[in-house]
């Protein structure tokens, strides 16, 4: 699955200077159909491709979409897990943090463990996973730092 992702964000990440495939918004549009982790990286990828200034042409009401489906992943049950975070961090990076309930900041926040991590879910008992931390400490960051509030993540590539 990694590939997937791959496949769909170093694109993305390098649009300045190598431009994207012909195919890509089609690329994008399924990633975003597919949901979950796909779901997600199509989001990461379209904040990436707004930093690096390309224009790309989505379908009408696409950007909608992407991020309702993604405010979507985040359930409004007692459960906090990787996915969420993931989700509630890109949502927030991509400037769209009002999709995310206040609700779940408060739950995100009760669960982060002892060492300042977070579990892959709550509901299971365990250490903390490095991928579920980093994306509920870039949730956090942005949550006191709105993404508008510093630089862009991409330095401009020089040509």
């Amino acid at each position: 699955m990694t590939s997937d992702y791959d496949r769909l964000t170093v694109p993305a990440l390098y649009c300045d200077r190598f431009g994207l495939p012909e195919n890509y918004p089609a690329q994008l549009e399924q990633a975003a159909n597919l949901g979950d982790y796909m779901l997600t990286h199509a989001v990461l990828s379209w904040i990436w491709i707004q930093e690096n200034g390309f224009t790309l042409q989505l379908s009408d009401g696409f950007i909608e979409y992407l991020y309702q489906a993604t405010a979507g992943l985040i359930n409004d049950d007692m459960v906090v897990d990787d996915l969420e975070l993931e989700a509630a961090a890109f949502l927030y990076l991509a400037g769209q943090g009002t999709l995310v309930n206040n609700d779940f900041v408060n739950r995100a926040i009760m669960m982060q463990n002892f060492d300042g991590g977070w579990l892959l879910s709550s509901s299971k008992p365990g250490d903390s996973s490095w991928h579920a931390s980093a994306v509920g400490l870039l949730f956090l960051l942005h949550i006191e730092y709105p993404a508008d509030s510093y630089p862009p993540m991409l330095a401009p590539g020089s040509q």
